[in-house]
């Protein structure tokens, strides 16, 4: 049995682990690389991603950064895209789920509740271009209604414009 500090190679090197192991299994801290340049770099409990990691996404130019529960994206943190779109929040099942803000490309925000990977109930929308915020509901992703007029948000003063996450 694998013990200590090693390397497993599968698949004609294909998939490769580098990391701990304990009684022949991954534990502790590792990095698992497939062949496309995806990779998970953390935590590992009995074989799985477990506790904090981060995943790069190849394929989709995309990394977490956060929890992971038996091999899922689970719990808190954050998504980070290449064209500049940022959610941080809640995560279930891979998916974001529970509250959450999303940044778009553009810098405009949505700070709310989200259900399976898509935004769901009321939430504030700000406006980055304009500096401005209002009240809205969505389901199933698309805004529904607005359900205030845009309020000027005074940039010198407010914590909006210094937190890259509110």
């Amino acid at each position: 049995k694998q013990h200590g500090v090693g390397k497993e190679i599968w698949h004609s090197g294909a998939e490769t682990y580098i990391g701990e192991f304990f009684e022949g299994k991954k534990n502790g801290k590792g990095k698992f690389i497939w062949n496309d340049g995806s990779y998970y770099e953390g935590d590992f409990v009995d074989g799985l991603f477990e506790g904090y990691g981060v995943y790069y996404f190849k394929d989709s130019e995309k990394t977490y950064n956060g929890t992971f529960i038996a091999g899922k994206i689970e719990g808190e943190g954050e998504m980070n895209w290449a064209d500049g779109r940022q959610y941080y929040g809640q995560f279930k099942d891979g998916k974001e789920d529970g509250d959450g803000t999303f940044t778009y490309a553009n810098g405009d925000k949505y700070i709310g509740k989200f259900k399976e990977g898509k935004m769901e109930g009321y939430a504030i929308f700000l406006n980055m271009q304009e500096y401005t915020k209002r009240h809205g509901e969505w389901r199933n992703g698309n805004r529904v209604q607005w359900l205030s007029s845009p309020e000027v948000i005074n940039v010198e003063t407010s914590p909006i414009k210094k937190s890259s996450y509110v």
